[in-house]
């Protein structure tokens, strides 16, 4: 098996709103779009953004995760929630640790959303033997085709579902299962 990066996709879109959604594979999450949008057809402001894939630790260790981001984000590894910030929020670095055996693939998952302004999403690991940065594309494995069969050979992460903004953005819509526009906070679209 052989490395690439994450599969990036939109958290989705309001069924039938006719907007459309960006798949994408990325090498790293490690993002500043500022006030622009993150890509063709996706809004500035109100939009989310989900990488799925594996993540293959070079020690065996406990490895801390850092995210920044602006605004809400959450990082799940070997399906367990390490970070959990699905707030608006301004520039913020968040924590959270696990232990990993070096060579062995783990399922990883982060989910974003941006509300307005600027945009922000980047991933970092540290560990007794490793000083923070950030997850090279070496490290991580993308699922394909968008989903959830095993790590391929030459894909990265994979970046699903970047919702195109408004009633379809990931922590506060107007579709059934989160009436009113209510905050969401235990899933997105």
């Amino acid at each position: 098996r052989s490395p690439s990066a994450l599969t990036r996709s939109p958290c989705g879109t309001t069924p039938g709103s006719g907007l459309g959604v960006v798949n994408r594979i990325d090498q790293s999450v490690d993002f500043y779009w500022g006030a622009a949008s993150p890509a063709k057809g996706i809004s500035a402001d109100k939009f989310s953004a989900r990488w799925v894939g594996q993540i293959v630790a070079n020690y065996s260790e406990t490895y801390t995760f850092t995210t920044r981001s602006d605004d809400g984000i959450r990082l799940c590894i070997n399906n367990q929630l390490i970070i959990d910030n699905w707030t608006k929020h301004s520039l913020t670095s968040n924590t959270g640790s696990i232990a990993l055996q070096a060579g062995q693939a783990y399922n990883i998952k982060m989910e974003y959303f941006d509300y307005s302004g600027s945009a922000t999403a980047r991933l970092m690991w540290s560990s007794p033997s490793q000083t923070l940065q950030d997850v090279p594309a070496s490290q991580l494995y993308a699922q394909s085709p968008f989903g959830n069969s095993p790590a391929s050979t030459d894909q990265q992460i994979e970046a699903e579902n970047f919702d195109l903004g408004n009633a379809g953005v990931a922590f506060s819509d107007k579709t059934v299962g989160n009436a009113g526009a209510a905050d969401r906070t235990t899933d997105v679209d």
